[in-house]
């Protein structure tokens, strides 16, 4: 059913030539008032709606699905890869002299590559996230990003632009993506799940701060204090440093709890230690000291002490929080923490296994309740 529009010939003196044109010819001037068609077609679309919907759906929970697949299968090779027999074998068969000649003429380091520096060999754990040789990749991240660098535009050195320069633009070595899931890092001080590459390249970078390369980092950055030269600006703890990685086991995949319980000791800030004379780590400590193992133990267990510190204190400026508001709930520290909507724990955000969303900005999941789900 049709509506016509005369309104503009009404009160005119119309012809009936006029009129005709006007009721049959004129598209502009009518409307449909009720059209079957129009209810079927809406029907029509409505089902097509809901098709496409589910086939929306469908492929959502299947790209969920690969996904979870994936990142387990992640999980599962990092949890295999840090058994002692695993890792070791890894990091063994990274080792090609071969590879690091070819890549090492790009270099402008004016010395041969049997004489690299030790500090572009530094056994880290899990560095087999660059499936290469470590020599490889140190020395590129060294090259790049400390060694080229203009001292007059004063450099800076910021790790999340050196780990999209690795994801995005690095030609040089490769990345097991695999290993890239979230984990707890066995064998390192971390307490919380941590992409492996990020903390490879942080750590690399610290001990480039320990050696005086770059300033101490804040906020993920440092300024650069040496450029175009190989000596590290700290002979003190070059020298030590270079006598621990001489005095240890490399291929361990706890290197990384090793090294850092014999820098933490505080036992080596003396000057002129020779990395050549020193036996084995333990002649790093004055006879009657502490055992390398035990000294390890309380300085794990310290941090412990901290961690929980931090924790404690942290509840504490939270606990009486509205954690229904719309801002964000952070302590002392910084850290952010959560509510539990199904516990209602109160939970630190590296407790939670998913947070935020609209109108639940300090509210989700924690992970205790997350594996009881599973």
């Amino acid at each position: 059913m049709l509506e016509v529009d005369l309104s503009d010939i009404y009160g005119t003196d119309y012809s009936r030539d006029q009129l005709s044109k006007e009721l049959l010819l004129n598209p502009d001037n009518r409307k449909w008032i009720y059209n079957p068609v129009i209810d079927v077609s809406l029907i029509d679309a409505k089902r097509q709606y809901r098709i496409r919907i589910e086939q929306v759906r469908k492929k959502l929970e299947k790209e969920r699905a690969r996904k979870a697949e994936k990142r387990d299968k992640g999980l599962q090779k990092i949890e295999q890869t840090f058994t002692p027999e695993n890792y070791m074998a890894t990091i063994s068969s990274l080792r090609n002299d071969r590879a690091l000649s070819k890549v090492w003429q790009s270099f402008h380091f004016g010395i041969e590559v049997s004489n690299i520096p030790f500090y572009m060999d530094i056994p880290i754990t899990g560095e087999m996230v660059f499936p290469c040789d470590r020599r490889i990749w140190q020395s590129v991240l060294f090259d790049r990003f400390i060694f080229n660098r203009k001292e007059e535009n004063n450099p800076t050195v910021h790790l999340k632009r050196v780990n999209s320069w690795i994801k995005n633009y690095n030609k040089t070595f490769p990345i097991d993506w695999a290993l890239c899931y979230k984990t707890i890092i066995p064998g390192t001080t971390e307490y919380r799940p941590v992409s492996l590459l990020n903390y490879v390249v942080k750590k690399y970078f610290e001990y480039l701060e320990y050696l005086g390369f770059i300033d101490k980092m804040y906020y993920l950055e440092a300024d650069v204090k040496s450029t175009h030269s190989l000596i590290p600006p700290n002979k003190n703890r070059s020298n030590i440093f270079e006598a621990i990685l001489n005095s240890i086991d490399r291929d361990s995949p706890r290197i990384d709890s090793i090294v850092s319980s014999a820098i933490d000791s505080g036992r080596f800030e003396f000057e002129d230690v020779d990395p050549e004379s020193l036996n084995s780590i333990d002649d790093l400590f004055e006879e009657g000291d502490s055992s390398l193992a035990e000294n390890k133990e309380n300085i794990e267990s310290r941090k412990q002490k901290e961690i929980q510190k931090e924790l404690d204190e942290g509840f504490e400026d939270v606990k009486n929080k509205d954690f229904e508001s719309q801002q964000q709930i952070r302590d002392r520290y910084n850290k952010r923490w959560c509510k539990c909507v199904q516990c209602k724990s109160i939970v630190r955000e590296d407790g939670m296994n998913s947070y935020g969303g609209i109108n639940a900005i300090n509210l989700g999941i924690c992970n205790d309740c997350y594996r009881q789900k599973k």
